[in-house]
């Protein structure tokens, strides 16, 4: 069959560049190639005209993005119409997190517009929180969730052999039954993460892309962490699963050498969440001069000073850690799991490690106040990360402890439609019914200011 994976349009609608492949899609592109299919990618996020060069640009772009999913004329639309009317693919799928979902709802309402007879699936985290909201859309035929490599394969199998009576035995899929009913199989087991292809890179087609777009790639899958804003552990689960050190390398080493990729993208929710493992990996990009250059997200509680060494001299040269709140109060509210000593204390260390380091802040939790805002706003101007502060206005995800605190303080609406579009870029975020919400855009705006004076956010994202 003729496949057509699309990364639905989200940042591109603020103007702002994504330059990050599409993993997700990419593995299951891999495992459908394997399966005999023609399978393509299209990256519709991508622009490299996009423009948005701050924090405070994202903000106020909001409303591009609000109108950007009305109006269908947009470049980002009509080249999914074109492409989709140029392949002509049998299937047509696409992956949403919570805020890509109307977006990527958009995508295959235009793949149906195209060809009525095309067989649409949605993925994507999205789906797998919240299967049946996903599935409220007319133009979706399936969707599947946790991890795609197995479920689009058999779905797949199933629509080729023209076998709905196999469609109930399929873990993880959401199928309609004859009435139009949504049923949904369940999740499927975790798949063993050495036994999946490397992500198709190559299937990214019908446009030119930037080499080190292709340099997204994980160690390890799952999180062990129970932060309350955080929905990872419900899509990954808290279970690490582990990839061979050698698997990293090699996939690193065969992308670097097809694609000319020379910087990498570590997208583990935790990167060095086991320290032995991640050394195990350093060590061998260092001892086969791997020679790449590399950012990464971690905690400041699994550092140490042999790490650090380690992944400076195995080019990392951006290293996030969530920090998220100045105060003590609202760390242990949030699960963080570190105090501001803590915090304080692993700062110290990585400055003397001579690594580039960004840090993450987050403002708007619904027990935060004046005074947790205050201690927040302190410690942003207290730290000088040498790669800048990213924001963000905390957004109760599904699935998360918040999620369901926010939602029994009537803070969020049941509805997908308007639920899908809270994002930490959201200016009309607002789950803090301590402080009023003209204070809280106060707070907000003094720390948008702060970001951007660290100039963190453009080189981050």
């Amino acid at each position: 069959m003729r496949i057509l994976l699309i990364a639905p349009p989200f940042y591109r609608l603020f103007r702002y560049p994504n330059i990050y492949f599409p993993l997700g899609l990419g593995y299951v592109a891999a495992s459908l190639r394997r399966d005999g299919h023609e399978v393509r990618i299209l990256h519709a996020d991508n622009d490299p005209a996009s423009s948005t060069q701050s924090y405070r640009d994202l903000i106020t772009h909001y409303p591009l993005f609000l109108q950007g999913l009305q109006n269908t004329d947009l470049p980002c639309w009509t080249e999914i119409a074109a492409i989709a009317s140029e392949f002509k693919p049998d299937v047509v799928g696409s992956a949403a997190m919570t805020v890509y979902l109307k977006a990527a709802w958009r995508v295959l309402e235009i793949a149906k517009s195209v060809s009525p007879k095309v067989i649409t699936v949605l993925g994507g985290p999205a789906v797998t929180i919240n299967p049946r909201a996903a599935m409220s859309k007319p133009w979706v035929d399936f969707a599947v969730s946790g991890e795609g490599e197995v479920a689009a394969m058999q779905l797949v199998r199933a629509l080729e052999r023209d076998d709905p009576s196999s469609l109930c035995r399929i873990q993880g899929l959401s199928w309609r039954g004859a009435k139009g009913d949504i049923h949904y199989n369940g999740r499927a087991p975790w798949i063993d993460v050495d036994m999946v292809d490397f992500p198709a890179r190559d299937l990214l087609a019908f446009k030119e892309y930037p080499a080190d777009l292709y340099g997204t790639i994980v160690t390890a899958r799952g999180c062990p962490y129970r932060c309350a804003f955080c929905n990872s552990p419900a899509i990954w689960g808290s279970r690490m699963r582990y990839r061979k050190p050698v698997n990293v390398l090699e996939e690193l080493e065969e992308t670097k050498e097809r694609f000319g990729t020379r910087y990498f993208y570590f997208f583990d929710d935790v990167f060095a969440v086991n320290k032995r493992h991640t050394k195990q990996i350093l060590q061998l990009m260092i001892e086969r001069e791997v020679c790449i250059r590399y950012w990464c997200n971690t905690r400041l509680d699994v550092l140490d000073e042999e790490l650090l060494d380690l992944m400076a001299q195995s080019g990392c040269d951006n290293l996030s850690v969530g920090v998220e709140s100045g105060s003590d109060r609202i760390l242990k509210c949030i699960n963080k799991g570190i105090s501001r000593s803590t915090i304080e204390e692993g700062l110290a260390v990585l400055e003397r490690s001579g690594i580039g380091w960004s840090v993450f802040f987050m403002m708007g939790f619904p027990d935060e106040s004046v005074e947790d805002l205050e201690l927040t706003l302190s410690l942003m101007e207290q730290v000088k990360p040498p790669k800048g502060i990213v924001f963000s206005i905390f957004t109760p995800y599904q699935g998360t402890p918040l999620y369901e605190k926010c939602k029994k303080l009537n803070l969020i609406p049941e509805d997908a439609d308007k639920w899908s579009l809270f994002s930490h870029q959201s200016p009309e975020n607002y789950f803090i019914p301590n402080v009023p919400r003209d204070v809280f855009r106060e707070y907000v705006d003094r720390a948008i200011a702060i970001a951007d004076k660290s100039k963190g956010y453009v080189e981050n994202l």
